[in-house]
């Protein structure tokens, strides 16, 4: 959309719109950057920990009342790897138009969307 308009507008930065619509449709980067073999589908890629829990801890408020305060406590540290989570990121690609009709990985999702 923002690239139809800037070209309509003649907008100086249509160049830099085009550019960027090119590569969020572009299905091989798409593939290369989200595509999770293990988990044949589209995940988040990035420092990832999937071992943490939920602390409750007791504070004083500002009225000297005990209350219930939770912290995330890391039991197994963050590294670098897809996020296995089925969810709007695996179904974004498909969801916007991205994903091409012919794509091999249409079925999976849609197969994982009847599961």
């Amino acid at each position: 959309v923002l690239k139809n308009i800037a070209h309509s507008l003649e907008a100086p930065d249509a160049k830099f719109y085009a550019d960027t619509h090119a590569k969020l449709t572009d299905n091989a980067l798409l593939d290369t950057l989200h595509w999770s073999e293990a988990d044949k589908s589209y995940c988040d890629y990035g420092l990832h920990s999937p071992k943490v829990a939920l602390k409750a801890t007791y504070k004083l408020n500002e009225y000297d009342e005990r209350v219930v305060v939770y912290e995330r406590e890391v039991l197994e540290p963050a590294t670098e790897r897809f996020v296995p989570d089925f969810g709007y990121v695996s179904l974004f690609p498909m969801l916007m138009k991205i994903l091409l009709p012919d794509s091999p990985k249409l079925g999976i999702l849609l197969d994982k969307l009847k599961s």
